[in-house]
């Protein structure tokens, strides 16, 4: 974060506090991403044992796996479009007039 009296200021003391904190990043061994680099679409989550029991019993009652009710409760209970696009072409569920329950 930075600032400036000015704009162009601004810009510039910005520009020195992303130099420093790539150094930094950089001189620690951490991984820097390149830019327009997109994400890889992996994360890992802790979660309780009672949401992980629910989301199992979710998947196996649907005949999907685990991913699939997290990223439909992730995306606010409906599919994201690439995952409706792949849930119609593998189970032929349209999702515009099956959306997922909450």
């Amino acid at each position: 974060m930075s600032d400036g009296e000015t704009p162009e200021e601004a810009l510039g003391n910005g520009r020195d506090a992303l130099a420093a904190w790539l150094q930094a990043a950089r001189e620690s061994g951490r991984e820097v991403p390149h830019p327009g680099e997109p994400p890889s679409g992996s994360f890992v989550a802790r979660v309780p044992r009672s949401l992980h029991a629910r989301l199992a019993a979710h998947a196996r009652q649907q005949g999907v796996g685990m991913n699939a009710p997290s990223v439909s409760r992730c995306s606010g209970g409906r599919p994201l479009a690439t995952d409706a696009s792949r849930l119609y072409t593998l189970y032929k569920i349209d999702m515009r007039t099956r959306p997922c329950a909450p």
